[in-house]
């Protein structure tokens, strides 16, 4: 669309702007790439995982997109965050006869987490273990070797995930007594959980960088531009807040300007959650050469070494002489012939992924998380309730608290649409469902009560240690509830969303008995997604 009007504008020479109806946007707009799994997974007599195979297939739809770098993302994350002795993964992409697909949220792993934690559910209750109990047992740690080969460097917080999620909902009275208070009746309490690890940023998708100019003004306000599009996920603040803390400035006294190709210089695609880490640590640089003018700026005019300034918020103070504010120094700086501005580059570290043996270092760090989803089941219409909802997520250092939980908020909010709700139907190619009257999303009256925290295992690269958080917030909702739907049932369902039908037709549930043979139904996908085939042989 976005190539469609500037080519008119060229043609024209003149503004265009086209707008679109609701059910044209749905018609012409990508959608998820719709994906089909087969899991098998092997551990031994004592439940410790062995080895995972692994196969997908991505619908790219009828034309070339992103398809390809998601079902790269996908592939990296298939077998879950847990440790192998042996791990064998591809993923296909496949032209079809529907919309193309392309970037959304979580990129290839939200679907690969949707099925590597409904496998490891099963197969925890193939070996008699409590589900939350063997990912304990499984998950990975720091100096762990990753699906891919690659050792974690990093700290983990996985386990603390896990371990806040088991005690604040309760889990362990919970998993005993609902099955016995809901046998035979109408509605069925369950409980589930799933954990993930997702890849930070790019990786080995594509060069990793991002740019930030500061310049202070003469009225002293601090502009601030970075080529990083602000679109709901607070980075702005994250910026302001950053650039704030290395000048020893109130952070109303900076402006961030929008990014645009006139006074941004390029930082590459927003996108992968990347712009805390790579924005924010372009913006530190750039705020640390800044600093630095100013602080031989407040020596020249305090008559002490620069190495002797200390800065208590906004005044910098010397040795001997009185204390002078950011005004006076910044003046005094141009005075000294300084030109107040500065520019600053991040790249991620050179890693190597060999994509012809698919090993190696695909991302330089991972975010974790955990689950749990607590339901009731009407088991006479088919409908699921979400009732409560715990997450724990290992973000590192959390550098603004309330944008942080908003997009925790929002990507369980996101999570629960792909997980019970939000489904593409499409024939011969045609959209059906091209309006919100058809295509049901979430609303506030389908949010449950959420108790949420972050674990700040720190990150080296990260600025003070942050990670990101935007997408990996989605991930852990959908096979929660598919798991909390199968604790309550009995009966396993292998395709998303869990709409009533589903549960009542029968087509895709079975019971839970831990057979060996592998079992595959027709299934959709949430969010956008077409249709999935989801085959699993836990």
């Amino acid at each position: 669309m976005s190539a469609q009007t500037a080519k008119l504008a060229l043609l024209t020479g003149k503004p265009v702007r086209m707008v679109f109806s609701r059910e044209e946007s749905i018609i012409v707009s990508y959608k998820r790439d719709a994906s089909r799994i087969r899991i098998r997974l092997g551990a031994n007599k004592d439940g410790q995982l062995q080895a995972a195979k692994v196969e997908a297939w991505l619908d790219g739809g009828a034309y070339s997109a992103e398809t390809v770098l998601t079902a790269w993302r996908a592939a990296m994350h298939l077998a879950g965050a847990y440790r192998y002795e042996a791990v064998h993964a591809d993923a296909h992409v496949v032209y079809t006869n529907n919309n193309y697909s392309s970037a959304f949220r979580g990129f290839g792993n939200t679907e690969a987490v949707a099925c590597i934690e409904q496998a490891i559910d099963e197969l925890a209750g193939q070996v008699g273990v409590d589900p939350l109990d063997y990912r304990l047992k499984n998950i990975l740690h720091k100096g762990d070797l990753t699906m891919t080969g690659n050792p974690l460097q990093q700290e983990v917080g996985l386990q603390a995930c896990l371990e806040w999620v088991r005690q604040k909902s309760d889990w362990d009275r919970k998993r005993c007594e609902f099955p016995a208070h809901s046998r035979g009746a109408r509605y069925r309490k369950g409980i589930g959980v799933a954990c993930y690890f997702h890849g930070m940023s790019l990786g080995g998708e594509g060069a990793d960088f991002a740019t930030t100019t500061l310049a202070i003004e003469k009225d002293g306000t601090v502009t601030l531009t970075n080529g990083l599009t602000d679109y709901g996920t607070g980075s702005r603040t994250v910026f302001t807040l950053i650039a704030a803390e290395v000048l020893g400035a109130r952070p109303e006294r900076i402006r961030v300007l929008l990014a645009d190709t006139e006074t941004a210089v390029d930082s590459g695609p927003t996108v992968a959650s990347r712009a805390s880490v790579v924005g924010g640590n372009a913006t530190r640089v750039a705020a640390d050469k800044l600093a630095q003018l100013l602080n031989w700026a407040a020596a020249d005019l305090l008559k002490c070494a620069p190495e002797q300034i200390v800065r208590d918020q906004e005044m910098f103070i010397g040795a001997d002489e009185e204390p002078v504010g950011f005004d006076a120094v910044a003046a005094h700086a141009r005075k000294m012939g300084f030109v107040l501005s500065a520019h600053g580059k991040w790249q991620m570290p050179t890693i190597h992924w060999d994509f012809e043996k698919g090993a190696g270092v695909p991302y330089v760090g991972y975010t974790f998380g955990a689950q749990v989803v607590e339901v009731t089941v009407n088991t006479g219409t088919g409908k699921v309730q979400a009732d409560r909802i715990w997450a724990a997520h290992d973000i590192g250092k959390v550098l603004f608290p309330e944008g942080a939980y908003g997009q925790l908020y929002g990507g369980i909010a996101q999570g629960l649409g792909y997980g019970l709700m939000e489904e593409v139907e499409i024939n011969h190619g045609y959209i059906h469902n091209v309006n919100f009257d058809d295509y049901i999303i979430p609303t506030a009256m389908d949010v449950p009560a959420i108790e949420a925290t972050f674990v700040e295992a720190p990150f080296a690269l990260g600025p003070y240690g942050a990670k990101n958080v935007a997408e990996p917030s989605m991930l852990g909702v959908a096979p929660a509830l598919a798991n909390a739907v199968c604790h309550a049932t009995g009966k396993r369902i292998r395709e998303l969303p869990l709409t009533p039908e589903r549960i009542l037709l029968g087509r895709a549930l079975v019971n839970d008995d831990g057979g060996a043979n592998s079992r595959q139904w027709l299934g959709y996908g949430g969010d956008g997604m077409r249709k999935v085939r989801i085959t699993q042989t836990a």
